[in-house]
């Protein structure tokens, strides 16, 4: 899963993509049942999958109707290499031609997201990173998307995954909503500090923070135009410092 989880961060800033799946036959309801067809991405190493969406990403091409039905299928389909590297393909095809590109592999993405399935397993986490942050460009020229997006944050149906959370909100504050995920994202900051109670946390503790705290530092960093300070095996005292300096950025 490394393999898959490094080319997954590489591949979705690249362009255009054009799908070329084995033809299957899909209903129009996405909820309906029916057999996966056999993908020939679906069996390439991880190497060779690489290689393989690079190849679409430059070819400039599009996902038919079909194509996209299938990858949104097997996105939805569970944990695992397979479904996430549906979701890296729907993410190439999302982004096609920007923001006004795929609504339906929008769609997709977001069904990805809003399933709010828990992540059995750090391994398993790559599904909706790359759901969450294949979603950038619409974003921000989709107010509703944003809402979606802020619900999967912290909304009463927030999704069970504190990563995935932090993405989102990545997303957010890179489609201009950072004040919106502030109060989260200072939370991830401050958690398991003594300023923890400043911004309580609302998820289940855990000790394992380095990649959402440096996922949640980047995000104001960026959303604050301002230089990273921030590291998340730094003292106490300078990762409160950091997390107060932002939060005066970006009041």
């Amino acid at each position: 899963m490394r393999s898959a989880r490094l080319a997954l961060l590489a591949l979705l800033g690249l362009a255009p993509l054009a799908i070329a799946v084995r033809q299957a036959t899909v209903s129009d309801s996405l909820g309906s049942p029916a057999p996966a067809a056999a993908l020939d991405w679906s069996e390439l190493s991880s190497a060779g999958f690489t290689a393989f969406a690079q190849r679409f990403a430059g070819a400039g091409a599009r996902a038919t109707r079909d194509e996209q039905d299938e990858l949104i299928r097997v996105a939805l389909s569970g944990e695992g290499e397979i479904p996430t590297r549906a979701t890296v393909l729907l993410g190439l095809v999302a982004a096609s031609d920007g923001p006004g590109a795929s609504p339906r592999a929008r769609t997709g993405l977001l069904l990805v997201l809003s399933a709010r399935a828990p992540v059995e397993g750090r391994e398993n986490v790559g599904r909706t990173i790359v759901a969450a942050r294949a979603l950038r460009g619409a974003a921000a020229e989709d107010a509703g998307l944003r809402d979606d997006l802020l619900a999967l944050v912290s909304g009463e149906t927030r999704h069970p995954d504190l990563p995935t959370r932090v993405e989102c909100a990545y997303t957010l504050c890179e489609a201009g909503a950072a004040r919106e995920v502030l109060p989260f994202l200072l939370s991830v900051l401050r958690a398991e500090t003594p300023d923890q109670a400043k911004s309580p946390r609302t998820w289940e503790r855990i000790t394992t923070l380095a990649w959402v705290k440096t996922r949640a530092a980047e995000a104001l960093t960026r959303a604050a135009r301002t230089e990273l300070r921030f590291h998340p095996d730094a003292s106490w005292a300078a990762q409160m410092q950091e997390a107060n300096r932002l939060e005066a950025l970006l009041r």
